[in-house]
């Protein structure tokens, strides 16, 4: 892996790793669960976005991932959720290194 790759991708590691995970211990960990083994969005959620997404009374396993997203943002005003980012910023990524 070349350097530029390394260390861009080290740092959404090290910025998603620090933000507490509603199912596994971070965001980063709950994304990497979500995507590779369990298909269940929820799993990605931040202890953040889990709790916006409750208080939207968003039901996101009966959705797809962008529409729950669209759906809290609408209803709160804020942003993405804290797995959405993180999940675009390593596709972003993936493409950006000609890796997807």
């Amino acid at each position: 892996m070349q350097n530029a790759t390394f260390n861009a991708t080290n740092a959404v590691i090290a910025k998603y790793s620090a933000i507490e995970g509603n199912y596994e211990a971070n965001v980063f960990k709950g994304c990497v669960h979500y995507l590779c083994d369990s298909g269940i969005f929820a799993d990605a959620f931040s202890v953040q976005d889990a709790e916006r997404v409750e208080q939207a009374g968003v039901d996101c396993d009966e959705m797809g991932m962008l529409d729950c997203n669209e759906l809290v943002k609408a209803h709160d005003g804020g942003e993405d959720l804290d797995c959405v980012k993180c999940i675009a910023e390593l596709e972003a990524l993936g493409y950006e290194f000609d890796v997807a």
